[in-house]
């Protein structure tokens, strides 16, 4: 008779190798299905980014700078019903829906400095008109409507603190953009750093959601295979009878 080989228990057989290509293509699959879950998530929170960005910009009034951060947080807070819907894991979570409400102050106020670091050009330009701004109740300020040399306006205002002392007709050195999309801000501003600044934030919000969209955690044992539903089933126990009491 020929000698039976012994069986690996099944446990070992299910989970495979880590370090074989069985256990690296179980990792590959299982990290691609973590990301496609949480995808619907990190659109949702960058698309209320996003907002906060459009709002920065010189595509919309400056006094609308609080109007785009509410519109942007509810955007963000959306993420909760693609959290639930989804079934993604809810510490990680709703840790990317906070900390993307923060970050979109940071986009509200960055999205003009990353064009101006990305295609400024620093000019002189005159101030045609001035007016206060609306900060809330945040530190008043003064707006300034600028032109450029032969009377063309500059796109966007130039937003500067009260004790500034700038009036009409004065000239100013600041950072513009030719194609208006951002508002212009002082030449001696520091701009350099902005675009890498953006994507850290925005990664700050991404790993945590796509970590959200990683499947729970089975015991040893359950299918390899992680499209499947793991079910692990253990016997009943059954109750032990009784000792009958002995009559007397």
């Amino acid at each position: 008779m020929s000698e039976q080989q012994p069986r690996v228990p099944l446990a070992v057989e299910a989970r495979g190798d880590s370090a074989g290509p069985t256990g690296w293509r179980l990792r590959a699959v299982r990290l691609t299905m973590a990301i496609r879950r949480a995808l619907p998530l990190v659109g949702v929170l960058t698309a209320g980014m996003l907002v906060g960005a459009v709002a920065g910009s010189a595509l919309l009034n400056p006094d609308w700078f609080l109007l785009g951060f509410l519109v942007g947080m509810f955007v963000s807070l959306g993420g909760i019903y693609v959290i639930s819907g989804r079934d993604l894991r809810f510490g990680w979570g709703f840790t990317a829906v906070g900390l993307a409400i923060l970050v979109n102050v940071a986009f509200l106020h960055g999205a003009s400095k990353v064009v101006l670091e990305l295609r400024g050009e620093p000019i002189r330009a005159t101030v045609a008109a001035v007016r206060d701004g609306f900060e809330g109740k945040g530190e008043p300020t003064r707006r300034f409507r600028l032109v450029e040399a032969g009377g063309v306006p500059i796109r966007g205002e130039l937003t500067l603190s009260r004790d500034v002392e700038l009036g009409v007709g004065d000239e100013v050195s600041v950072l513009r953009d030719a194609a208006g999309l951002a508002h212009p801000v002082p030449a001696d501003e520091q701009v350099a750093g902005s675009t890498g600044a953006m994507v850290f934030f925005w990664l700050l919000v991404a790993v945590p959601a796509l970590i959200s969209g990683r499947p729970p955690r089975y015991p040893s044992g359950a299918a390899a295979n992680p499209g499947q539903s793991r079910v692990v089933e253990t016997a009943r126990r059954r109750k032990r009878d009784r000792p009958r009491s002995k009559r007397r």
